[in-house]
């Protein structure tokens, strides 16, 4: 009995993939304190409606040294503005985040400190915490559990994918704010840092791969499968002649839905992922594909 426990044990193990910490690891900080460069940048915007009145160092307020990061932006509609500092550091292992942000007694609106993460099924991002008028409000995160967090949102949201088939970078900070029509936004933000013990780049590279290789190998198969059903209908419409005008209708409109899924399919082989609403889509389209030409095999004029 015994003996069949322990085959049972080491099968299991045999099937455990490498984790973060079998890696070799290696310290990692980042710090930036904006006493000299500006590395912020524009993320994204819902709307255009609004005003940047001020963009970068500043000897106004600082958390230590003499500068600090500023943005000082007016909303002429309700919107989002998102700002970013490129980074790419592995989300595995230990690392922790910690800043300082200030809301001017301006401001009306709302700002936050975030971050994005990436991984082989796709990307996502959210915020820590809001900052406070007057005060210097240091914002705390451990990335590794935040990181997690998304990446369960962002694997629900693909086709075929697992979380035991990705790894993740963090790869921006964010500074998140969101006004309403003629609110405005001061905010400062100081002295970020980034530290803890990560896998190494290279070994976590590899080990990405070994992960991400069984759900790249059904990602495939599957758009092999849609290109291939393309490819069957396509010719089945192209045999079809003397149709009678109704029927030459509906053979053109399937010719007009097989091309758009054809780029839909060729647009999803490029980014190496599935969105499970657009496996959905294709393959509900692929249904009703299968049943207008079974109604235009059925209407020829004899």
């Amino acid at each position: 009995m015994l003996k069949k426990i322990l085959i049972v044990v080491i099968l299991l193990l045999g099937f455990k993939g490498v984790g973060a910490e079998e890696l070799e690891k290696e310290s990692f900080l980042y710090t930036q304190d904006f006493e000299k460069t500006d590395p912020v940048k524009v993320w994204t915007l819902s709307k255009h409606k609004l005003t940047i009145d001020f963009k970068g160092l500043t000897e106004e307020k600082a958390y230590s040294g003499k500068n600090s990061f500023k943005l000082d932006v007016t909303f002429h509609e309700s919107c989002y503005f998102y700002w970013y500092i490129p980074i790419k550091v592995p989300a595995e292992g230990k690392l922790n985040f910690s800043a300082r942000i200030f809301l001017g007694e301006e401001t009306t609106g709302r700002a936050a400190l975030g971050a994005g993460v990436t991984c082989p099924a796709g990307s996502g991002c959210w915020r820590f915490d809001y900052g406070e008028k007057g005060e210097w409000k240091l914002i705390e995160k451990d990335l590794v559990k935040f990181s997690q967090v998304l990446v369960k949102t962002i694997i629900r949201g693909g086709w075929a994918v697992g979380k035991e088939n990705v790894g993740v970078y963090v790869n921006r900070i964010g500074i998140f704010l969101y006004g309403k029509k003629g609110e405005r936004i001061v905010v400062y933000v100081d002295d970020i840092k980034i530290e803890g013990e990560i896998p190494t780049e290279e070994a976590y590279e590899e080990d990405i791969e070994k992960r991400w290789t069984p759900a790249k190998e059904r990602i495939s198969e599957k758009i092999s499968l849609w290109e291939k059903t393309l490819e069957e209908k396509e010719n089945k419409i192209a045999s079809f002649t003397n149709l009678s005008p109704e029927s030459e209708k509906m053979k053109k409109d399937a010719e007009a839905k097989i091309a758009s899924l054809k780029k839909k399919v060729e647009r999803i082989k490029k980014k190496g992922s599935i969105p499970l609403r657009e496996q959905k889509e294709i393959d509900l389209s692929l249904e009703n594909l299968t049943n207008m030409l079974s109604k235009i095999k059925l209407s020829p004029i004899l």
